[in-house]
């Protein structure tokens, strides 16, 4: 979602939004908004899924996209490889898949579908491309390799490996307005820092890409997305000098690290993870999930102007379920801030917990917490289709306020 409206950045009103958490097709909505009133007075209400007021179970397997074609219909990466599933029902269907690898990005053009995989090792991760299904009812892809990290990256000068360790995740591949595409390199710690390749024809027959920058003293590259006039990447983690945000131009060269680092500031540990471009205020910024184990869940940043900044928080979950960090930052189709904040297993904060956010994003409402040492599954990006989320594997009845 890009513009979220003029949203007024500051108190609410005495009324705590929490109260008016509600879906309208419920019957449940008194008990709903009982269950919420005043929670973030004295600390977040956990909304238990056994109330029947938030549902969250597991689905067939990690959704990458909704279909731009059929309505309802969920990709998503399963034990079947690449297949669909509709995203109120169930019977799942396989596809062709084109490689061996774990499958974590999907995106759509007008005219190609893109899908990147990977595995968590030394220089496995690929991009493939088909163009988009003749006949969406019956999808059938035709897929190419156009970049794989282990010889497969094709330049003017020959074939050449990507970074030793490098690999990807949900935000590894960018597509730019013009048809040209970025590849950012993700992984365990890369030697000589990651990289970033640009190719300026993403459709062409046998794309050529130009190895545009590598990030020295970087551990890895968390995201890279095409927003307003050029590329913008995140980068990781603590205790490397070159982390956090970082800007190049229409044609993916000439980087510059674009928030700042001062000790007040964060140091060298503030960062973050996705990009998710917004207007608000009918100021251009970009949130992002935070990586930093600080307290802080969401991150800001104003892209206009050529200035540096640092990343702001934005908003935060209480304590103590605000202690570790943050995956799978999204707006609902309502405006609605969605995210999971996450110990990582144990070892980052005590639970895994959800929340929802409604403008003008002070009053974080928590859907539910569990104990880290129970983490969810391998989370990505949100899909939204009419009634749900899909996280991971998970499919979760969105909820929504009174008015939306």
């Amino acid at each position: 979602m890009g513009d979220v409206g003029d949203v007024l950045i500051g108190p609410t009103t005495d009324a705590s939004t929490a109260a008016f958490l509600a879906d309208p097709n419920s019957l449940s909505r008194t008990a709903l908004s009982a269950a919420l009133a005043g929670s973030m007075l004295g600390g977040p209400t956990k909304i238990n899924s056994t109330q029947g007021l938030y549902a969250r179970n597991s689905t067939h397997g990690r959704a990458l996209s909704a279909d731009p074609e059929v309505a309802g219909r969920i990709w998503g990466a399963t034990s079947g490889g690449l297949s669909h599933w509709q995203a109120a029902k169930g019977a799942r269907t396989n596809t062709v898949n084109p490689t061996t690898q774990s499958l974590v990005q999907m995106e759509w053009t007008a005219t190609h579908v893109y899908l990147v995989s990977s595995g968590n090792a030394d220089r496995l991760g690929q991009v493939w491309r088909s163009p988009k299904p003749a006949v969406p009812a019956a999808p059938v892809f035709e897929w190419t390799k156009i970049f794989d990290l282990t010889g497969g990256i094709t330049t003017p000068s020959g074939e050449m490996d990507g970074g030793v360790n490098s690999y990807f995740r949900e935000q590894s591949f960018a597509l730019g307005p013009d048809g040209s595409a970025c590849v950012l390199e993700y992984g365990a710690t890369i030697k000589g820092g990651p990289s970033v390749y640009y190719s300026p024809n993403a459709a062409s027959a046998s794309p050529l890409w130009t190895k545009r920058q590598t990030f020295t003293d970087s551990k890895h590259g968390h995201g890279i997305k095409y927003i307003n006039d050029g590329y913008w990447a995140m980068l990781g983690d603590a205790g490397f000098t070159n982390v956090g945000l970082w800007k190049g131009g229409q044609n993916g060269a000439g980087w510059q690290r674009r928030s700042v680092y001062e000790p007040a500031q964060g140091g060298n540990s503030l960062y973050g993870i996705n990009l998710l471009p917004c207007t608000i205020n009918g100021a251009q910024v970009i949130l992002t999930d935070n990586d930093t184990k600080r307290g802080h869940s969401i991150l800001m940043f104003p892209t206009q102007g050529a200035g540096n900044f640092p990343l702001i928080p934005f908003v935060n979950a209480p304590l103590p379920y605000g202690v570790g960090t943050v995956r799978s930052l999204a707006f609902t189709s309502e405006g609605n801030l969605f995210w999971v904040q996450t110990g990582e297993g144990g070892s980052a904060g005590p639970y895994d917990s959800m929340w929802l956010c409604p403008p003008p994003f002070r009053e974080p409402v928590m859907l539910e917490a569990i104990p880290a040492n129970n983490s969810l599954s391998t989370l990505g990006l949100v899909v939204e289709s009419g009634d749900y989320l899909f996280v991971g594997n998970q499919r979760i009845r969105k909820e929504k306020f009174l008015g939306q």
